[in-house]
Formats: structure tokens, sequence, C-alpha cells
């Protein structure tokens, strides 16, 4: 082998100079800031993602759960009240179950002033609670029961139900209409944990207390963490339109935020 070969092998196995180290290593740097940064950016935007999805969810079925029970509210049993300089929403709600299992269609044929009333298909049973012709939460919630427009079954026959008062002349319901009555119930907001609230009061008898005292004894259960701007307004319905109950508020969790806002009708008539 020539003289010359043996000095450019001897100069290809040196390897790299600490220059080109430098550089190289330089360049890895960059290329490592480069896709850390990458990386953390397509985390932080799987978070986000993650974190509006599980709000939109939690949000939606709050709003879902309270849209049901809205829907089968006892017409003008509604009232946006406020406790503690915060709003809060009371229904009486319609108990459908027992109006299926004794297969009545609440609606009855006899005319005021009577403490009997008979339905087209069934009868409840003794005990059940009924409302005929509420005009406002007042007389729904009346502190004095006489004054409520509810009324307890004493006694059935066939498809006859005697009440335990006579129904006034001024309480005929326009569309001779009657619902059971289960439950009132309450929506609010706990500032100390910040959650949307429900609560829930049994009607068992004209003289059940529906009161402020009544209903923030009960301790209510969370259907959304993380509230915020909770508010409510009501538009009592007309003949020609049902009333409306406006929901609306805030889940903001980890930098996410949405809001749900929505009009839910009362579908039943007095």
């Amino acid at each position: 082998m020539s003289m010359k070969s043996i000095q450019n092998t001897s100069r290809h196995s040196q390897g790299f100079t600490l220059i080109e180290l430098i550089i190289i290593i330089v360049i890895l740097g960059i290329f490592s800031t480069m896709g850390a940064d990458f990386i953390s950016k397509a985390f932080k935007g799987f978070q986000a993602a993650n974190s509006r999805m599980e709000i939109f969810e939690e949000g939606k079925e709050a709003m879902t759960r309270m849209e049901r029970e809205i829907n089968n509210a006892i017409p003008n049993a509604v009232i946006v009240t406020t406790v503690s300089g915060r709003q809060e929403l009371r229904i009486g709600v319609i108990d459908d179950k027992i109006m299926i299992s004794d297969n009545v269609t609440g609606h009855y044929i006899e005319s005021p002033p009577t403490n009997k009333i008979t339905d087209d298909t069934g009868a409840l049973g003794a005990g059940v609670i009924v409302s005929i012709n509420n005009t406002a939460w007042d007389t729904f919630a009346s502190s004095v029961p006489l004054d409520r427009r509810l009324y307890r079954v004493t006694a059935k026959t066939g498809r006859e139900m005697t009440l335990d008062r006579t129904i006034p002349t001024d309480s005929r319901s326009p569309s001779k209409r009657f619902y059971a009555v289960a439950k009132a119930i309450r929506y609010y907001y706990d500032s100390a944990s910040t959650q949307l609230r429900r609560s829930e009061i049994s009607i068992n008898a004209t003289n059940t207390p529906l009161d402020d005292t009544a209903f923030t004894a009960v301790t209510g259960y969370p259907l959304a963490a993380d509230v915020s701007n909770l508010t409510f307004h009501y538009t009592p319905g007309t003949p020609s339109r049902n009333s409306v109950v406006t929901v609306s508020f805030k889940i903001t969790r980890n930098n996410e935020s949405i809001l749900f806002k929505k009009d839910i009708h009362v579908r039943n008539t007095p």
C-alpha cells in the first residue's frame, strides 16, 4: 500500500472533530426542544378537549334531568324565588306512575261544587293527593291548607273518587283536569361546594309544609359541580301558550367553560 493511501485512511478514522460534535449536540437540542413543545401542546390540547367533553356530558345530564321534571310540573305550581341572594326554582310534580298504575286519564266529568270526581277510565286510591285547577304557586303551597288547590282522596267506588272537601265553584278546572301530586322539587346553588343541587319534599297530606324553612331543611344532592351564574326565569302560561322555565348555568373546570341555557315548557294545562 502506498504512503498516500495510508495517510487518507488515517484521516478518515479520526472521527468527528470537537466543533462537529458541538454542532450535532446543538442541532439535537433544537430538535428535542421542538419535539417537547409539540408533545406538550398536543397533551394540553387533549386535556382541554377531555375537560370540555366532561363538562358537556355533566351539564347535559343535569339539564336533561331538570327538563324532564319541569315538563311534568303541576300547571302553575312553579316559582322562582331568592334565598340568601341566590335564585332557586321550585316546582310541584305530577305522580305519573300512580296515574298509570291506577289507569286514570286525569279528566273528570262533574261540575263544582262537589266533593266527588269521576275519571273516564279508573280511580285513584284513598290517601292520594290531587291538584285541581291550580292557578299559582300560592294556591299550591299556601301555608293555609284549605287555601290550597290540593285535595286528598278518602275513598273510591268504581271510577268515582270522594275527596276530603268540596271543590268550590270558582275552582272549576277549565278543562276538568286533575293530577296526582308526587312531590315538590327544589333546584338551587350551593356556594360552599359550587354545585347545582336538587332536593325534594314528598307530598303525602295537604298540610305538608312547602315554605322556605321546609325546603332549606332538606339536604340536596348534586346535579353538576363547578357551577356559576345559575339563573332561572319563569314565564306563566296563557290559554294559548304553555308556561316556560328558562334555566341557565355555566360550568368551569381546568380553565374550560361551557354555558348551558334552555327554555323548558311545562306540558300540562290546568
